[in-house]
């Protein structure tokens, strides 16, 4: 199974290198804009951040404290390369409800970003650690399927920050009205839960991911084809002789992503189908559906208001649905130097309020509080503690 994905992940590239050569007798072109200017000295390229947090539950027991020091690192360099690095270094005290009572607390380190993109006429090729986020509904996953989660990391409003980077290839050829993209991943990641090896389920061996995206844009419409051969993110638990295995299932996925917009309104879907594989712990293969709505709403004034539903459904008894509906708020005040954010769901009860403000050019400083009724931890795409805390931070960025 392994060797026929790995000739078919080989036969698509080769197939959409070709194709983006008879592309390039269309008018095709490749949109430069996102990539940001930086002057030509090197050390100017840098970004340093220093951190520290501290999170305090209901009652009045510390839960987090952790410092980091964050080295970020982009440059245009030839004219048509660019390269990012983003590394991140994080201290968990032993107070640290993930230091698991260390005396001398745990540390850990991560490349967040460590890869080389070149950009031609028609086309661009990525190399490297990166995330790859797929989907339009915010806050649901039907279609987000290909980057693992990292709950090492706190949730507050922003679910990009619990990815985690994998070792991959992309490829993305881009026109006027259509782009194609395709990926693979040498050997996947699945879902981090843990600091200590024992309890990584990235520790978990699994193989070759590979997959693509066809994606066509009109004003006002966006629709997405998605095809991939994945292995599950976060593994099934499946218990033996009293005795519980994790297991990791290869997946064939399918999905369909829209957006529309009019106006100050936009609408959003995504649908995903996999089908699981069976292993030598789960024996029988099985249909996984998932669904998921969303509508965004901003006004004159740029208070944006979202709201979703995501629904999954699974042939597998060891899997247990989903059902979860979401809604939020963001807004920027005092000429964006401070950004508000609500994000509530309404499965399990879990809110959380987010402020952000940027004191000058070096310091910000952010305040959350959340509050969880969770009253099944195995049915949420990443471990919530229940309870209300509150947690601040700073930063130091130079």
């Amino acid at each position: 199974m392994k060797s026929l994905g790995n000739n078919a992940a080989l036969c698509l590239f080769i197939w959409v290198t070709s194709l983006s050569h008879l592309l390039a007798q269309e008018d095709f072109e490749f949109d430069e804009s996102s990539l940001e200017t930086i002057e030509n000295r090197w050390w100017k390229a840098f970004k340093t951040t220093l951190a520290h947090s501290q999170t305090f539950n209901d009652e009045d027991h510390l839960t987090h404290q952790r410092s980091s020091l964050q080295i970020e690192f982009e440059k245009i360099f030839f004219n048509s390369w660019y390269i990012r690095i983003d590394g991140k270094s994080t201290y968990y005290s032993d107070q640290d409800i993930l230091s698991e009572n260390q005396p001398k607390g745990l540390s850990d380190n991560k490349w967040q970003d460590f890869w080389v993109q070149y950009s031609g006429t028609h086309c661009n090729t990525k190399l490297g650690k990166q995330k790859l986020l797929w989907g339009a509904v915010e806050g649901t996953f039907a279609v987000d399927v290909v980057t693992p989660f990292d709950s090492t990391e706190q949730l507050f409003t922003d679910y990009s920050n619990l990815r985690t980077a994998q070792d991959m290839l992309t490829l993305e050829c881009f026109s006027k009205i259509q782009a194609i993209q395709l990926f693979i991943v040498h050997n996947a990641e699945l879902d981090t839960v843990s600091l200590t090896e024992n309890f990584d389920l990235s520790s978990k061996q699994t193989g070759t991911e590979w997959g693509g995206r066809w994606k066509i844009y009109r004003p006002g419409i966006d629709l997405s084809l998605l095809f991939a051969q994945l292995y599950q993110n976060q593994p099934t638990t499946v218990s033996s002789n009293n005795i519980d295995n994790l297991a990791v299932a290869q997946q064939d996925f399918v999905g369909l992503s829209a957006s529309i917009g009019q106006k100050q309104w936009l609408y959003k879907a995504d649908l995903g189908l996999k089908y699981q594989h069976s292993t030598y712990l789960i024996t029988t293969a099985s249909w996984i559906i998932d669904f998921a709505l969303g509508l965004e709403y901003t006004t004159p004034n740029n208070h944006n208001f979202n709201a979703g539903f995501w629904k999954s459904k699974s042939q597998e008894p060891l899997i247990i649905d989903l059902l979860l509906f979401t809604a939020g708020w963001s807004h920027s005040y005092w000429q964006d130097t401070l950004s508000v954010n609500l994000l509530t769901t309404f499965r399990d009860a879990y809110h959380s309020l987010y402020a952000q403000y940027q004191l000058n050019d070096y310091w910000q400083i952010s305040a959350a509080v959340t509050n969880a009724h969770i009253n099944n931890n195995e049915n949420t795409p990443f471990p919530i503690a229940s309870g209300t805390s509150v947690t601040g931070q700073i930063k130091w960025q130079f």
